[in-house]
C-alpha cells in the first residue's frame, strides 16, 4: 500500500508539474539556452524553443539582440522583439514565421527583423488564424513573398508600421483567402515583384502607405471568380515598372482617395475590373497616366 501510494503521489506530482510547465510570459536572449525554462533569469535561445514553454495567449519577449530562428505558431501568442535592438529571424530556404493557428486564435508579431537571404520561402506565411497583427517589423530579401496570406477559411490581418522590401515573389499577397480582411497602415512596400496583390475573396484597406520601386505593379486587385476589393487612401504609389494601380478580372475593384500615383509605367490600369476615384487623387508624371473607370463625389 505504501509503495502504491508513493507511485500514485509521484504520478500526480509529475502530471501537476507538466500542467504548470508553461508560463504566460517567457524570454529569449542572444546568449540564452533552450534547455532553460525561458524565464527572465534563465532565458531560452530561440522562438521555437520558447513557444513550447509558453501558454496559449501568452507572450515571448526578447531580452537583448540576437537571431532567434524560424518558428511555427499553432496557438494564440505574442512575440515581442522590442526589448532587443535587433530581434532577428534569419532563414535560408524556409519561411521565417509560419502561422497555422486555430480559427479563433490571435497572433501578434512585433518589432522583428526577418531576413530571407534571397532564398526560397516567405517571411511570414499565414495558413490559418482568427487574427494576425504584424507591427513595427522589417521583412526583406525573400525569394517568395514578404507576407503571404494563404488562409482559405478567412481571417483578419493587420499590418502596421512595417517595411517589406526586396521580395522576389511580392511584398504582401492575399490569395486563396476567402473572406480575409486585410488592413495595411503606415507601411512601405518596396522593390519587390509587386507591393500588394489581393485576390479572390479578399478585402483590403490600405492607408498612409507607400508602394514604390516594385518590378511590376504597386497595388493590384485580381478576381478570377469571387470579388476582390481594395480601398486605397492617403497613399503614394510611385516608380513601379508596369502599373501603379491596376485591376484584373470583372469582379476586381479598387476605390481611391487622396492618393498620389506618379512615375509608374501606367498610372491607372483597368483592362478588366473597376477603379473608382473620389476625385481627390493626383495622377501625373507616369509614362501613361490612365484614367479611373468612374469618379464618384465625396459625401
Amino acid at each position: 500500500m505504501v509503495a502504491g501510494g508513493l507511485i500514485a503521489a509521484s504520478t500526480l506530482l509529475l502530471s501537476t508539474s507538466g500542467a504548470y510547465a508553461q508560463a504566460s510570459r517567457t524570454w529569449v536572449s542572444g546568449v540564452g539556452d533552450d534547455v532553460n525554462p525561458c524565464s527572465r533569469t534563465a532565458p531560452g535561445k530561440t522562438f521555437a524553443g520558447a513557444i513550447s514553454k509558453t501558454a496559449a495567449a501568452g507572450e515571448i519577449n526578447v531580452l537583448d539582440p540576437g537571431g532567434f530562428g524560424a518558428v511555427t505558431i499553432t496557438k494564440s501568442i505574442t512575440i515581442d522583439g522590442s526589448g532587443g535592438s535587433i530581434a532577428g529571424v534569419l532563414t535560408n530556404g524556409t519561411n521565417g514565421i509560419t502561422v497555422s493557428a486555430g480559427a479563433n486564435d490571435v497572433v501578434t508579431l512585433r518589432h522583428l527583423d526577418i531576413d530571407g537571404l534571397t532564398a526560397a520561402g516567405s517571411g511570414i506565411k499565414i495558413n490559418t488564424a482568427g487574427e494576425v497583427n504584424i507591427e513595427d517589423c522589417v521583412i526583406y530579401e525573400y525569394a517568395g513573398k514578404g507576407i503571404e496570406i494563404a488562409n482559405t477559411s478567412g481571417c483578419r490581418v493587420n499590418i502596421i508600421n512595417t517595411i517589406v522590401r526586396g521580395c522576389t515573389g511580392g511584398a504582401v499577397s492575399a490569395h486563396g483567402s476567402a473572406g480575409a480582411v486585410v488592413t495595411i497602415s503606415k507601411c512601405h512596400l518596396l522593390t519587390s515583384l509587386y507591393g500588394y496583390r489581393g485576390e479572390d475573396g479578399s478585402t483590403a484597406t490600405i492607408e498612409d502607405t507607400v508602394a514604390a520601386g516594385n518590378v511590376n505593379n504597386g497595388i493590384l486587385a485580381v478576381s478570377s471568380s469571387t470579388p476582390a476589393l481594395i480601398n486605397l487612401n492617403n497613399s503614394t504609389v510611385t516608380d513601379n515598372g508596369v502599373n501603379g494601380v491596376v485591376t484584373s478580372g470583372a469582379n476586381a475593384t479598387i476605390r481611391m482617395s487622396l492618393t498620389t500615383v506618379s512615375a509608374n509605367g501606367t498610372g491607372l490600369s483597368h483592362p478588366t475590373g473597376t477603379i473608382v476615384s473620389f476625385g481627390n487623387n493626383r495622377v501625373s508624371g507616369n509614362s501613361a497616366n490612365g484614367t479611373p473607370s468612374s469618379t464618384t463625389p465625396l459625401l
